[in-house]
């Protein structure tokens, strides 16, 4: 898949309103959407709505007015394009709090992050990740000439654990992706690249559509692990237990309706 054909999919819409909220969700944005306007969600970070509003300027497609935003022209939009296109600088957002299995146990949902300070190509993905309890401290999208691996660090092992847990039993399968064993990286080339991106965009949606499901799974997995056990912080003790009862957890809720 290459670039135009991956931009025809994400901005597939009915009217110049639908394409441009399909457009701005793959970029990262948390967006709400009613057939005639698109509204910034609350679960934004602050800061995407200063990024939004000169965006939309920078195009001379619109502008946001309180929530909401307001198209003045549709012409410019089909030049959004140029937001997932390859790039020579890598960017990536860091979070800098090292927290160990206590904290993560107790952790509903993770920061928000800023859209602006996320790779086009896997900002949704990490947005939709934060919302499900993951926390991430970095990641790239892999779309450099000089960096081709799409990658994420984790901020502890139990988000990582988390995140390859859901993979594995939840999603199901790869789905056409080469993630590494760990579910941490990803070989980013010229002909898997936007395909990769696709799939990513596709997984992150489903993801945040669940979010308070998966969520809740997850705090229900660590009320059969006492705290003492979350404190000593041994991977080896903590992930067993956290996936046998996630297991006996989703096999209750019939989890498999779930799966993608």
């Amino acid at each position: 898949m290459k670039l135009n054909e991956f931009f025809e999919k994400i901005s597939k819409g009915s009217n110049a309103t639908e394409k441009l909220f399909n457009i701005l969700t793959a970029r990262g944005f948390l967006l709400n959407y009613d057939e005639e306007n698109i509204y910034i969600s609350d679960n934004s970070h602050t800061e995407d709505w200063f990024y939004l509003k000169n965006l939309l300027k920078d195009y001379s497609i619109g502008d946001v007015v309180e929530n909401c935003i307001v198209i003045q022209s549709s012409e410019h939009i089909n030049l959004l394009w140029n937001l997932f296109k390859e790039s020579t600088a890598i960017q990536f957002a860091c979070t800098y709090r090292q927290m160990g299995w206590d904290y993560f146990s107790r952790r509903i949902h993770g920061y928000k992050i800023p859209v602006e300070d996320l790779e086009p190509s896997i900002a949704l993905y990490i947005k939709a990740l934060s919302a499900c309890g993951i926390i991430t401290e970095a990641s790239c999208d892999g779309n450099h000439t000089s960096n081709r691996v799409l990658w994420i660090i984790f901020q502890y092992n139990g988000n990582a654990a988390w995140h390859y847990y859901i993979w594995k039993n939840l999603i199901g399968c790869d789905k056409g992706l080469n993630w590494n064993e760990d579910y941490t990286s990803i070989e980013i080339t010229d002909r898997n690249k936007y395909d990769t991106y696709l799939t990513l965009i596709n997984t992150a949606l489903w993801l945040y559509r669940n979010r308070l499901l998966l969520r809740h799974w997850k705090q229900e997995a660590f009320r059969g692990i006492g705290k003492c056990i979350r404190r000593r912080n041994i991977d080896d003790e903590i992930i067993p237990l956290f996936y046998s009862n996630l297991n006996l957890i989703i096999s209750k809720k019939d989890g498999g309706n779930n799966v993608l």
